[in-house]
């Protein structure tokens, strides 16, 4: 299954194309959270920089760029925080 935030579907409904993150953010974000895998425990960052042949320090930084687009998104819909949401 797809997350809505990690698609760069030109087709898709509005949510899934406010944010735009790079095939390397979606990789890094559903390595990191378990997004659509059988083990949803996500990898370490020391992990995926492994698979993606980066540092750590690389795959943090793809990871915030990443959490940053997203957080974003939803402050641009009013949205300041989980709490909003449930």
């Amino acid at each position: 299954m797809k997350h809505p935030y990690l698609t760069n579907n030109p087709g898709a409904s509005a949510p899934e194309t406010d944010i735009m993150l790079t095939s390397n953010e979606r990789q890094v974000l559903q390595m990191r959270f378990g997004l659509g895998t059988q083990d949803p425990t996500g990898l370490t960052l020391v992990e995926i920089a492994r698979q993606l042949g980066v540092t750590p320090q690389r795959a943090s930084q793809i990871e915030s760029s990443a959490l940053a687009k997203m957080r974003a998104a939803l402050q641009a819909r009013g949205i300041e925080s989980m709490d909003d949401v449930v």
